[in-house]
């Protein structure tokens, strides 16, 4: 009689807890955005940076985008200061919600009102918020979904788009950018991108634990060749994946060998949050990522 493999039990086990852990931390952090109280709001992050932050976009007239991240404790402090100084956030519900060891993800409707108004509006926001044991948070990035017509510097093609469509081809374009890492096909990669995108990630150029920005196609593809300089990639293996018509975020695994003689074979995850422009492609790309770890 033919027996169905078991699932590791204490697999599932260690997965739950540090997984309820992490979503925990992020829903600690959420309910001091609503108290609003800037000290508060600190207590709930880890005790310690660099942490990863990006709050604000800043958009250009020409339809680029500068995203400006945070890694700074008294830095992050002075957002806060800002942000919830602008607004109160009344309500959070999260439609979308991934746990995990390492960060919670949100699709969430935010309930807010602005200092100087007694008007309620909501804001579907998509909430990267990265985690550890410890407690508190170690990072927040967020991105608002906005009209197309605002994001990018290509032609306007999203009137009246199915957005089960679009969510399709954003699946397909999100699905040949990993093709295209996988291969080290820079250019590839590059032709999903808007000319003015900007992207924050996690500095594996650099090898520091800081979150820093990329800026246009052209520091894109500096940032990639110099990554391809230092690894060759081995594989890129989907693990998450959430595809809407304005976003889509994904979780992906990464191994590669290190360059050079007994380079040694190691794997990191990404988490990102990818956001189209009005011609579909990429304009901003947010995330964060774990320590390359060297396999046995």
């Amino acid at each position: 009689m033919f027996e169905r493999a078991a699932v590791d039990p204490e697999l599932l086990t260690r997965l739950a807890e540090t997984s309820v852990h992490v979503g925990e931390q992020a829903h600690i952090h959420n309910r001091a955005e609503v108290v609003g109280s800037v000290p508060g709001l600190m207590d709930t992050l880890a005790t310690s940076d660099p942490y990863a932050y990006m709050l604000m976009p800043d958009f250009q007239p020409d339809g680029s985008i500068r995203l400006h991240p945070t890694n700074a404790h008294d830095d992050v402090a002075a957002l806060y200061e800002v942000v919830r100084g602008r607004s109160d956030v009344l309500a959070e519900d999260p439609l979308v919600e991934l746990r995990t060891p390492w960060y919670a993800f949100w699709e969430t409707l935010s309930t807010g009102r602005r200092k100087d108004s007694t008007a309620v509006h909501e804001h579907p926001l998509a909430v990267l918020s990265p985690a550890g044991p410890q407690p508190g948070i170690t990072g927040e990035i967020i991105w608002a979904r906005m009209p197309w017509s605002m994001l990018g510097t290509g032609e306007d093609t999203s009137t009246d788009a199915d957005p089960f469509g679009l969510r399709r081809d954003l699946r397909h374009r999100h699905m040949r950018m990993l093709d295209a890492l996988a291969a080290g096909d820079v250019e590839a990669l590059l032709a999903e991108h808007d000319p003015g995108c900007s992207t924050v990630t996690r500095d594996y150029v650099g090898g520091t634990e800081l979150l820093v920005e990329v800026v246009g196609i052209d520091g894109l593809r500096t940032f990639h060749e110099e990554l391809l300089a230092r690894y060759e990639i081995d594989s890129v293996e989907l693990i998450h994946r959430v595809a809407q018509d304005w976003y889509v975020f994904a979780e992906v695994r990464v191994t590669a060998r290190e360059r050079g003689d007994g380079g040694a074979k190691v794997a990191f995850h990404t988490a990102t949050i990818h956001a189209p422009g009005r011609d579909g492609r990429i304009v901003a790309s947010l995330g964060w990522g774990t320590e390359p770890v060297a396999l046995g």
